[in-house]
């Protein structure tokens, strides 16, 4: 016989293949007015959002939910073999961006994303200079649709291996944090964080002729790494997240 935590992850799956159809036949209809309306014709009436049917949570509800979240992939490391002739000596070694408790997701589905007074922690295995971080909303895998967030730079002058969530950005294109929100709850929602940063210990005349030769005793540590990330807004008893803890 199932257990309650085995019918309530059933029950889970079944509400969240409701909603996929749910959101698949919003889309179709927002396919046809666009067509419509290319057409000069009369459209067919305006799609509504959201559909969410899982335990009753709407959009704009007072259910507060909790991020569950899972990396897609391995990490994309860029680096140069002239510089790095070793493999890359620089990486992400954590974030805080997924931790329920500081509130970087939306606690309610299809809520506008907030600009934030703080940020996401960020540690690097070692210290770097010009710091620039990007986090963009991909959303739906299925319909991926990118939108930058959060585009900040740091240690621009001193360098750092710590982002802290109350450093101010010293530069970037969006340097206010924003949440990503999924429009419903228990949907796939991806995420991208990108870190790039300098050597602070590198000379720019080491890299312009004549080169001179890599120094294994003292390894490139730029960094240029990529990680796909994909959240679900679940209530806090889900047995997810239970599970995570």
């Amino acid at each position: 016989l199932a257990t309650d935590d085995q019918r309530d992850l059933l029950s889970a799956k079944a509400e969240a293949a409701k909603l996929r159809e749910c959101l698949d036949a919003q889309e179709r209809l927002r396919w046809d007015r666009d067509r419509a309306l290319a057409r000069g014709e009369t459209p067919p009436p305006e799609a509504k959002w959201p559909c969410d049917h899982s335990k009753g949570t709407k959009a704009g509800s007072d259910t507060a939910l909790v991020p569950i979240m899972e990396e897609v992939g391995d990490p994309i490391l860029v680096y140069s073999k002239r510089s790095h002739p070793q493999g890359p000596r620089n990486w992400i070694e954590s974030t805080s961006l997924f931790k329920p408790e500081n509130h970087f997701f939306c606690a309610r589905p299809g809520k506008p994303a907030q600009p934030m007074t703080k940020h996401p922690a960020v540690r690097l295995a070692y210290p770097v200079r010009r710091a620039h971080v990007t986090l963009v909303e991909y959303g739906d895998p299925k319909r991926p649709r990118p939108r930058i967030l959060w585009d900040a730079v740091f240690a621009q002058q001193r360098p750092s291996r710590d982002i802290d969530p109350t450093l101010p950005a010293e530069g970037g294109a969006k340097p206010s944090f924003r949440q990503p929100c999924p429009p419903a709850q228990d949907l796939p929602w991806r995420v991208e964080l990108h870190v790039t940063g300098e050597d602070p210990r590198t000379k720019d005349a080491d890299y312009r002729p004549p080169f001179s030769p890599p120094d294994p005793g003292h390894p490139n540590r730029d960094i240029n790494e990529t990680a796909m990330f994909e959240a679900r807004l679940v209530r806090s008893d889900d047995v997810r997240v239970q599970g995570r803890r």
